[in-house]
């Protein structure tokens, strides 16, 4: 199908693109990763050169390739890609906070992961997509009027944690960070005191919330330091 569509429809480039990810994954459902990469890898290509980066086309080939690399056990090399996934959830109409809990739980996964793989130092290089995406999220008024609930509120820690596993330290990426956790602690609060079927739910990831929290806190000044910078210091709670 693939060869006869080349020689038919040779400037399809899109739907050659699409027949390449079904072929793709198939490769990876039968465990054959070497084949899944030839597909999946013309596959990303031709969706990068036609539709661009920001497209959901492209989006899901970046996490079917990511998927690929975690199968492989490669995890370094798979959190640029699902970073590039979770961007285009984060540009594209309407974000979805079930398709961006679970590229959170991959990237967190793949982030310990590459740790023991490659160590702390190595681990850093492929992050760049990754912290590009939660700095748009957070940036996005979309993010603030997403209804609350249980779920936006886990996923608010989620992101908090990918900065915290990440490492990352420049302060507008601590001020993100702070951002994603300040609104999981506050809506899970709002949720816990609510009570309802949502309570102990509620709680639990609450606990696990507020302990982000702590860590994300800026350090209190000695006594008798310069106060400069603390108001700063202070809104960022």
């Amino acid at each position: 199908a693939l060869q006869q569509q080349r020689v038919v429809e040779p400037h399809e480039h899109i739907l050659r693109a699409k027949v390449l990810s079904n072929l793709g994954q198939c490769y990876l459902a039968t465990g054959e990763h070497d084949e899944a990469d030839i597909y999946y890898s013309e596959a990303y290509e031709l969706f990068d050169k036609t539709v661009g980066k920001r497209s959901p086309l492209f989006g899901m080939q970046a996490w079917a390739c990511g998927n690929l690399r975690c199968a492989e056990g490669r995890y370094a090399e798979a959190l640029p890609l699902l970073g590039e996934a979770l961007y285009v959830e984060t540009v594209k109409d309407g974000l979805s906070v079930s398709e961006m809990t679970k590229l959170a739980d991959q990237i967190l996964h793949s982030l310990h992961e590459s740790r023991a793989e490659l160590g702390e130092r190595n681990s850093q290089a492929n992050l760049e997509p990754i912290k590009r995406a939660l700095n748009t999220l957070i940036q996005d008024p979309r993010w603030d009027e997403l209804e609350s609930s249980i779920d936006l509120a886990v996923l608010s820690h989620k992101m908090a944690l990918i900065y915290v596993a990440a490492r990352w330290s420049g302060s507008g990426e601590q001020l993100a960070a702070r951002s994603f956790s300040s609104q999981a602690v506050a809506m899970l609060r709002e949720l816990r005191a609510a009570g309802g079927a949502s309570l102990r739910e509620a709680q639990q990831w609450l606990v696990q919330a507020e302990a982000v929290q702590s860590v994300l806190r800026p350090p209190e000044p000695p006594p008798g330091a310069p106060q400069l910078g603390l108001a700063w210091s202070e809104s960022a709670r």
